[in-house]
C-alpha cells in the first residue's frame, strides 16, 4: 500500500541541487514536508524549479546588501504569485515556503557560506550538512592550534546518543547559554566537551563572537558532560 510519508517530492534535478549545492538531506527534508503538508508538499518542488530559473539567481551575487534586500523582496513576490496560481496557500504553508525561499536567497547572495551563517538553530527549515570546508584552509590553520577543546550545548538525549551535532564553540560560556537559555521552554540541556583536531574543522570565523567551530554532522562520538 502507498505510504504517504514516503512520497517523493523533488524531481531529480531539484533533488540533486538541494543535496549538492545546499547540502540538504533530501530524504529527511521530504519526510518532514510530507508530515507537515501531505499532498500539498509538491508545491515545494514547484518552488525550487521556479527559483532556479528566476532572474534573482544571477542578479543577487552582483548587488550590494541594500539592493540584495530589494531584489529578495521582488523574488518573494514573483515566487508567491507563481505558486498561488496553482495552489491554495494558507498561512502555515506560506510561512514555510518563505523560509525555504530564504535558503535560496542566502545561497544566491553568497553561496554555502552565507546560507550556513544565516541559517539558525531555531529555524524550522532543513538542516545543512557540511561535508567539506567552506572557508579557506588559511583562515582555519592560521587561527587555531592543531587540537582545540570544543563545547556544545545539547539535549540530554543527544549527549547519550553517541552521535553529536556539527556546531560547537570554543567558549564554554556560549555553550552554557545555548543549553540553558536558548531553549528555556524545553527540558534543561547539558554542555559536552571534547577535543577536536583542526584538520576536521569545516568552518571557523575568527571574527565570530560565538567562537563557533563546525565539524561533519555525527563525526564526533565521544565527549564529557561538563555542565548540567
Amino acid at each position: 500500500m502507498f505510504n504517504q510519508e514516503s512520497r517523493v517530492i523533488f524531481g531529480n534535478n531539484n533533488s540533486n541541487y538541494l543535496a549538492e549545492k545546499l547540502c540538504i538531506n533530501v530524504i529527511e527534508f521530504e519526510e518532514d514536508l510530507n508530515k507537515r503538508f501531505g499532498s500539498q508538499a509538491i508545491c515545494f518542488d514547484v518552488l525550487v524549479s521556479f527559483l532556479l530559473q528566476d532572474e534573482a539567481k544571477t542578479k543577487l551575487p552582483c548587488l550590494d546588501t541594500m539592493n540584495q534586500s530589494y531584489e529578495g523582496s521582488d523574488m518573494k513576490e514573483r515566487a508567491f504569485n507563481h505558486l498561488k496560481a496553482s495552489f491554495a496557500v494558507d498561512d502555515e504553508l506560506e510561512e514555510y515556503l518563505y523560509e525555504i525561499m530564504c535558503y535560496f536567497f542566502w545561497y544566491f547572495c553568497g553561496g554555502l557560506v552565507e546560507l550556513f551563517k544565516h541559517r539558525q538553530a531555531e529555524n524550522q527549515g532543513p538542516r545543512i550538512h557540511l561535508t567539506q570546508r567552506i572557508v579557506s584552509d588559511e583562515v582555519i590553520d592560521s587561527n587555531l592550534p592543531a587540537v582545540v577543546t570544543g563545547y556544545r550545548g545539547m539535549s540530554v538525549s543527544e549527549s547519550q546518543s553517541g552521535a553529536f551535532g556539527m556546531s560547537w564553540t570554543l567558549s564554554k560560556e556560549k555553550a552554557e547559554e545555548f543549553a540553558f537559555t536558548t531553549y528555556n521552554d524545553e527540558p534543561r540541556g547539558v554542555v559536552v566537551s571534547t577535543t577536536i583536531e583542526r584538520d576536521n574543522i569545516l568552518y571557523f570565523d575568527p571574527s565570530d563572537n560565538e567562537s563557533e567551530i563546525v565539524v561533519a554532522n555525527n563525526s564526533l562520538v565521544q565527549g564529557s558532560v561538563v555542565a548540567t
